[in-house]
């Protein structure tokens, strides 16, 4: 559909992560050289299904596959917002004064994003409310939690930001990623293997997914 974009949403983002095991926050999984190969693969079977006007099976589904859609996908994404209010290292839920104030964070953002927009005034029509409340959070955590001898994660403390991460660079490049390994003689079959039906994965369910949400906006 043209103008429509796509990217890893919810239930593509869903199926690759259980593809790579969990290694801790921050850490790639055993696996996540064959991911790129994978999604390129899949980018070139959703081609093939476009050419062969494949997508138009779509309007077969019942409307009620539709409604468990919508629901399903927002369940998905509702719980992987959870994992910040969960400790990183004993994987327990947050308490006191900081778990406090990223609700009051969360909730005052959720606000902003819904109800600006409504206000009868024009400039609020013209200012993405995204924005305004990304501000506001930034606002809440560094003038008042932080001066509260408090304070919240920010991304910083997930993924900090060096001089060896400034410039992007082609993940293939890093040394962290061990292709060498992954696609030698001995592994080459069963990498192969992976990929090919990682890829026929991520077609089937990106496919499906970017068919039913330009289904559901029209």
């Amino acid at each position: 559909r043209p103008g429509m974009v796509n990217g890893a949403t919810g239930a593509f983002a869903a199926i690759i992560g259980t593809f790579i095991p969990n290694a801790g926050t921050g850490n790639n999984g055993e696996g996540v050289e064959r991911l790129f190969p994978s999604v390129v693969l899949a980018g070139f079977l959703m081609l093939i299904v476009s050419a062969t006007n494949l997508s138009k099976f779509i309007t077969l589904l019942p409307a009620l596959v539709m409604i468990g859609f919508c629901n399903g996908l927002a369940i998905v994404i509702g719980l992987a917002q959870l994992h910040p209010f969960k400790d990183a290292e004993t994987h327990e839920w947050k308490q006191g004064a900081e778990l406090a104030w990223m609700l009051i964070i969360c909730f005052s953002s959720m606000g902003i994003m819904e109800f600006l927009p409504k206000l009868p005034l024009k400039i609020f029509k013209t200012i993405p409310s995204s924005l305004v409340a990304i501000i506001s959070a930034i606002v809440i955590e560094f003038a008042i939690v932080r001066n509260t001898g408090s304070r919240t994660a920010v991304i910083r403390d997930v993924s900090e930001f060096t001089l060896d991460t400034a410039v992007p660079w082609p993940f293939f490049t890093v040394e962290e990623y061990n292709y060498s390994q992954a696609f030698s003689s001995e592994n080459i079959g069963a990498s192969l293997q992976k990929i090919l039906v990682q890829g026929i994965l991520l077609c089937i369910v990106g496919t499906i997914e970017s068919l039913m949400t330009s289904e559901v906006v029209e």
